[in-house]
């Protein structure tokens, strides 16, 4: 005979018994099924304190001897894992002052204590520092995909490898053809589990609108701050410096002008617009504090003493000025950032 207990929200729990009896025997009063049911017959007070607490089924013993039923899932989901299969451990942070929380270290941590607790064979560790918006950006885990097969991946938690919900579906039919496995520590969930695969999906598209959402309140509020006049970004525009000031009682910052930045965009607009060597000569030896001496060869393989409109291209400028180790705030130039000090 079962005896059952019910309570609301299908909180409920059951034990068998030896009984050879016909009829079923109720919490509380002693009545058939026929007659009333079981909701209307069950007392909250008949239910004992231990009733909102879910029983426990021991699927290997027939004495149903009782084990926690999220039990069942672990060893559910411990039946799909290939515990055969060589390890790596994935881990990623979007910047390098993420120190909180989910960082390298700790993410590390947690994941190699689940390769313990499963008996995996860790051949190697990954992390990087990179957004997870584009998962074609995210290249140390792109390279984990190529160059290996037939391995677990180890991940804290569905965002940690992907915010970008359509390049993660388009990855994982390359993850399947190559019994690739994802594990995510923080929830137990395995991705060739089709229950657990569902919460892996739900996971990447819940971190992709959280970062959508992020990035909408950064741009508004910005938006705000500058239409105030109290926006002022990490890095300056290049040319200008920081300065604060006193204003009444507040201390404020303001842009000012940054004298040798300033004389390298007067160098870039002349190379680009064109003039003659001399007036470039002179610019070029108050920047760097040497003489230089330059020629342009023309078509007829002689040389002239001025540049004109055209003669030199972005590119060829940008190589110009790393020739002479010009540089723009310790990088090298580029035709990008050449174009975007040229007055046009």
């Amino acid at each position: 005979m079962r005896e059952f207990k019910n309570k609301r929200k299908n909180t409920c729990s059951f034990k068998t018994t030896e009984n050879n009896s016909s009829q079923k025997q109720y919490a509380g009063n002693k009545r058939q099924r026929s007659q009333t049911p079981i909701t209307s017959i069950v007392s909250s007070k008949n239910l004992n304190a231990n009733s909102n607490k879910r029983k426990k089924v021991d699927l290997d013993s027939d004495n149903c001897n009782e084990i926690e039923i999220n039990d069942i899932t672990t060893k559910l989901n411990k039946e799909q894992i290939n515990s055969n299969g060589d390890t790596i451990i994935y881990t990623r942070v979007s910047s390098k002052n993420q120190s909180f929380g989910t960082s390298l270290d700790s993410q590390l941590e947690l994941c190699k204590e689940y390769c313990v607790e499963n008996n995996f064979k860790i051949i190697s560790e990954i992390s990087e520092v990179v957004s997870a918006r584009n998962i074609e950006k995210q290249e140390n885990l792109l390279k984990i995909f190529s160059e290996n097969k037939d391995f677990n991946l180890i991940i804290l938690e569905p965002t940690r490898i992907s915010r970008d919900l359509c390049g993660f579906i388009n990855q994982y039919n390359y993850y399947k053809d190559n019994n690739i496995t994802l594990h995510f520590v923080q929830d137990n969930l395995i991705s060739n589990n089709s229950i657990d695969f569902k919460k892996i999906i739900s996971g990447v598209y819940d971190g992709e609108n959280e970062s959508i959402a992020l990035s909408n309140r950064i741009k508004h509020s910005i938006k705000k701050r500058k239409s105030n006049g109290t926006y002022f970004p990490s890095t300056t525009p290049y040319g200008f410096d920081y300065q604060t000031c006193q204003e009444g009682n507040k201390t404020v910052k303001v842009l000012v002008e940054n004298t040798k930045e300033q004389e390298i965009i007067d160098l870039i607009n002349k190379l680009h617009w064109g003039a003659n060597f001399k007036e470039l000569e002179a610019i070029l030896q108050k920047i760097t504090g040497k003489k230089h001496d330059l020629y342009f060869p023309n078509f007829d393989n002689d040389t002239t003493n001025c540049l004109k409109y055209g003669n030199l291209m972005l590119v060829d400028i940008a190589n110009f000025l790393n020739s002479i180790h010009i540089q723009r705030r310790n990088h090298d130039w580029n035709p990008k950032s050449v174009k975007q000090l040229v007055d046009y």
